[in-house]
């Protein structure tokens, strides 16, 4: 069965990119907000898929925004889910 957020853009997984962007990796970001490092990464999935656009490449360490992310980073730091 499929969770509801998945594909969605939701205030939390911009919260998640957020953390992952500014702390420069997945474990920190996900030890900064008190969740799994595998759970962090699964919840970058769903604002992906809402987007059409990987927002992380995950393959380099530390991660790095693929050009597509680079419009989609001042908006997300300009979220309520960040401040």
């Amino acid at each position: 069965m499929a969770r509801r957020d998945q594909g969605r853009l939701t205030l939390r997984a911009i919260e998640i990119f957020v953390a992952v962007v500014e702390e420069g990796a997945f474990a920190t970001g996900a030890r900064r907000l008190g969740a799994s490092t595998s759970s962090v990464s699964q919840q970058i999935t769903h604002p992906e898929a809402a987007l059409g656009a990987k927002l992380i490449d995950r393959a380099p360490r530390p991660p790095e925004l693929p050009p597509a992310a680079a419009g989609f980073q001042p908006l997300a730091l300009a979220s309520p889910a960040v401040a």
